[in-house]
């Protein structure tokens, strides 16, 4: 196994990490006190980008088909919807969270034979 190879290890293992964090801070806050801005970095980091749109609030997307609408601002907005986008956020976030677990400990395992045949 590269350098390389060591370094993708570790890329990914700090990817979790970040998500774990995202998810744990939206936990924390509570749907109906999170502004939107707070919202993006999860979202990004989940690999949503914001579509423009004309009126009302933006539409997140990612590349899977996924998508989900923040809300822009909490005051003026129901905290059913603040909610529902911040459980679809969560959802997705706990499938990533599967995935990159499972990677996370293959990357691990194949990180300590490297250093064993060292």
């Amino acid at each position: 196994m590269s350098e390389k190879r060591l370094d993708e290890i570790e890329s990914a293992i700090r990817r979790l990490d970040k998500i774990d964090s995202d998810l744990d801070t939206l936990n924390r806050k509570g749907a109906s006190r999170i502004p939107a801005r707070f919202l993006e970095r999860p979202a990004r980091s989940l690999g949503f980008d914001r579509v423009k749109k004309r009126r009302g609030d933006p539409i997140w997307k990612d590349g899977k088909g996924n998508s989900v609408t923040i809300p822009s601002h909490p005051a003026g907005v129901s905290v059913a919807l603040r909610e529902k986008a911040i459980l679809v956020l969560e959802g997705i976030t706990f499938k990533q969270r599967e995935i990159l677990q499972d990677e996370k400990n293959r990357l691990l395992k194949q990180k300590t034979e490297f250093n064993i045949r060292k």
